[in-house]
């Protein structure tokens, strides 16, 4: 366990086996281009990734800090072209 600030950061692992249709989604932050943040989308299933369900997404953050993308809502702190600090609003649907 690890404390950063006020929060208490703990590493977990989750396996799940037997999964017959597991389904997993992935939002990658891909970088920033002027003010723009450029993430990734993919979905899985069965850890296969799906190659028609790859999308790459640029947001303007001059319009606004909440990005959202599936119902998945993030709301930037900080970004350079490496690295992103965001708050979690909203997973995925």
């Amino acid at each position: 366990m690890r404390d950063v600030g006020d929060l208490k950061l703990e590493k977990t692992t989750i396996t799940q086996k037997d999964c017959q249709e597991c389904f997993k989604q992935e939002f990658i932050f891909n970088g920033k281009s002027d003010n723009n943040a450029k993430f990734i989308y993919r979905e899985y299933i069965n850890n296969t990734a799906r190659p028609s369900f790859n999308q790459e997404v640029q947001y303007d953050l001059d319009e606004s800090s909440v990005v959202g993308f599936k119902g998945l809502r993030l709301d930037i702190i900080k970004i350079t072209n490496t690295s992103i600090e965001y708050k979690v609003l909203q997973d995925f649907e």
